[in-house]
C-alpha cells in the first residue's frame, strides 16, 4: 500500500513538473506577409502614416541597420534568461520547488521584439517602394 502511495505521489511530481517545464515554451512569432510578388510590394497606408516614411533614404538605412543591432542585442538577452531559467528549473527540480517561482518569462523582451522586428519590416518596405533598398550590413 506504501508503495503505491509513493508511485502515485512521485507520478503526480513528475507530471506537474513537465507541465511547469512545458509551460515557458514561447511559440515561435508569426510569419510576415509575403511581400515576393509586386502588388504586395506597396507601401501599406499605415506605414505612410510612420514617422519612417518622412525619413531620408540614408536615414532610413542608418535606422534599420541600429534596428538590427537592438534585435541581435534582444535576442541575446532573451537567450539568457532561457539559460537562467533553465538552471533555475533543474535547480528546483532536485533541490528546492520554490525556486520555480523566481524564473522569468521576458515577456516584455518579446513584446519589445516584435515592435523592433515589425519596424524594421516596414523601413524595408519603405525602402523598396521608393528604389533605395539596400542589404543590410
Amino acid at each position: 500500500m506504501e508503495k503505491a502511495v509513493r508511485s502515485s505521489l512521485f507520478g503526480s511530481w513528475v507530471l506537474s513538473s513537465f507541465l511547469v517545464l512545458g509551460g515557458c515554451a514561447h511559440p515561435a512569432r508569426e510569419l510576415p506577409p509575403d511581400i515576393s510578388s509586386a502588388e504586395a510590394q506597396r507601401i501599406r497606408a499605415f506605414d505612410r502614416e510612420s514617422a519612417e516614411y518622412a525619413m531620408s533614404c540614408d536615414a532610413l538605412s542608418e535606422r534599420r541597420d541600429a534596428i538590427g543591432k537592438d534585435i541581435v542585442a534582444g535576442h541575446e538577452k532573451l537567450k539568457q534568461v532561457r539559460n537562467d531559467n533553465q538552471g533555475k528549473a533543474l535547480a528546483g527540480l532536485f533541490l528546492l520547488t520554490p525556486i520555480w517561482l523566481s524564473m522569468e518569462n521576458g515577456t516584455d523582451d518579446r513584446k519589445k521584439l516584435d515592435e523592433l522586428e515589425n519596424q524594421k519590416e516596414r523601413i524595408e518596405r519603405i525602402q523598396r517602394v521608393r528604389g533605395c533598398w539596400r542589404p543590410a550590413t
